[in-house]
């Protein structure tokens, strides 16, 4: 006679294996200030849909990637996920202070190196102050 005892029933014993990548957002120290979140009035709808934590600014058709060659000038981080055509007037959120991790962020196609991604926020609009800088630890 045989039993067959299923994995996973109630009372047996079962493992599961996950595993995850965790990219730090923030490269600043503990003591640095965190980032605040701010309001940014969509003057014109959102071009296309961006992902929380992208590098954005406003743009000719509204907010959207920042381009290296400041065609639309890097100004803030969204917070959240922006979807296509968010309404015109309505207030998104997003970070306009504090020191990023580079790889935390969605950035256009052009800012291709890490030199092209430390400078992104040169020439930004008062009142930004981001600081993008690579987590060593």
């Amino acid at each position: 006679m045989s039993t067959t005892i299923r994995f996973g029933d109630e009372g047996i014993p079962a493992f599961e294996t996950d595993s995850f990548t965790n990219v730090e957002l923030y490269s600043g120290k503990p003591s640095d200030d965190e980032p605040t979140v701010h309001p940014l009035d969509a003057a014109t709808v959102a071009a296309a849909a961006l992902p929380a934590f992208a590098v954005v600014g406003m743009g000719a058709s509204g907010i959207a990637l920042a381009k290296y060659d400041k065609s639309v000038q890097a100004l803030g981080i969204t917070v959240s996920p922006i979807p296509m055509g968010a309404a015109a007037g309505s207030q998104i959120a997003i970070f306009r202070d504090g020191v990023f991790n580079p790889a935390a962020l969605t950035w256009d196609a052009s800012f291709d190196t890490d030199e092209k991604k430390l400078a992104a926020f040169d020439g930004a609009p008062t009142p930004t102050h981001i600081v993008i800088k690579k987590r060593l630890y």
